[in-house]
């Protein structure tokens, strides 16, 4: 309980200083009399990339090991059979994730937001 805690804490305290370091704004844009599209815009690109890579890459690491550790242990007896299943999640998450990240950053406006969704839709299936 304490290993869990504590890497929950490590993820607020990275995102609290994510948010602080590189403020978000929402800005409203008006392609059109009858269309208002409210985006999320950071101060600078650079800096809003890192702003996203910083959580991701957490996440990223946590997917990576428990795909390591679950690739070690699926040979156990069968009391540890959901090994298999698990690992098969993650190498699918990590394959979904590393096809997410460059649609993401080389996307912009409708697109950037149509790839997250669908990179949440294949992550959630």
């Amino acid at each position: 309980n304490v290993i869990c805690l504590i890497l929950i804490l490590i993820q607020i305290i990275l995102l609290s200083v994510s948010n602080v370091l590189f403020p978000l704004k929402a800005v409203k844009k008006y392609p059109d009399r009858t269309t208002v599209l409210i985006t999320c815009e950071g101060e600078d690109l650079c800096a809003s990339a890192l702003a996203l890579s910083l959580p991701l890459g957490y996440v990223f690491v946590f997917m990576i090991l428990s795909t390591i550790m679950s690739y070690r242990v699926r040979k156990l007896p069968s009391n540890f059979q959901e090994a298999k299943y698990i690992c098969l999640a993650q190498v699918i998450s990590i394959i979904v994730l590393s096809a997410f990240v460059p649609a993401y950053f080389t996307s912009r406006g409708l697109w950037q937001t149509f790839s997250v969704g669908m990179a949440s839709q294949i992550c959630a299936s």
